[in-house]
């Protein structure tokens, strides 16, 4: 509570972390079940 200017910083930093990992494990999921179905789709 002695420095009020830094806990924004550090929230924003771990918002931006959080928001980055789950973009990335989206994206992993959506190319993972896009490859399923496409494997699917051709077989």
């Amino acid at each position: 509570m002695d420095q009020p200017e830094q806990a924004p910083l550090h929230k924003r930093l771990g918002w931006f972390f959080l928001l980055y990992a789950v973009g990335f494990l989206a994206v992993l999921i959506v190319a993972g079940l896009f490859r399923v179905l496409v494997l699917d789709v051709v077989r």
